[in-house]
């Protein structure tokens, strides 16, 4: 048992590792180029919107990072809200756009108008990294499917990529 600990907290360390490393070399790299004097106005603004949105992640990562942390701890306190999980699902797509718009990857959403209870800030963790895993690991011009129903008094969400599937 504490040899599987070991591999799975050697593991964990292993992926923030490389999950922070890409938005950091994104921020170094970006604002490297902002130092040429000779750089265009527009050429700024775009650089810096980049590096903006590299932030935005990091800060997302690290948040994450805390509140496994807290979860492992059980120190998190879990606070229930009225929601609707399909505009929540639907925000977490946006926030990737950049990246699946880069890649040509197209969305076929279905979802049902779904109105919830549950703790929203755990659950946009749920769907930020499921959504960022498949854009992550779908070829380019390929497509994600999204899907949301109501089943008697539990929501199914899929989300299915054309890329290289996860291990059993």
């Amino acid at each position: 048992e504490l040899r599987k600990n070991e591999m799975l907290n050697n593991d964990f360390v292993s992926n923030v590792s490389h999950e922070f490393k890409t938005p950091l070399s994104v921020i170094e790299g970006y604002a490297t180029l902002l130092q040429d004097p000779s750089l265009s106005e527009e050429d700024k603004q775009k650089y810096t919107q980049i590096i903006i949105e590299s932030t935005k992640k990091l800060s997302t990562l690290v948040n994450n990072v805390l509140k496994i942390s807290k979860l492992d701890n059980r120190k998190i306190t879990i606070t229930k809200e009225e929601y609707y999980l399909d505009e929540q699902i639907r925000e977490s797509i946006l926030f990737y756009q950049d990246e699946w718009i880069n890649k040509k990857i197209d969305f076929d959403i279905d979802m049902e108008v779904l109105l919830i209870n549950a703790d929203k800030n755990l659950l946009v963790n749920v769907w930020n990294n499921l959504i960022s895993n498949s854009i992550k690991f779908s070829p380019e011009n390929s497509s994600i499917f999204v899907r949301l129903v109501k089943e008697n008094d539990t929501a199914k969400v899929t989300i299915k990529d054309e890329g290289c599937g996860i291990p059993k």
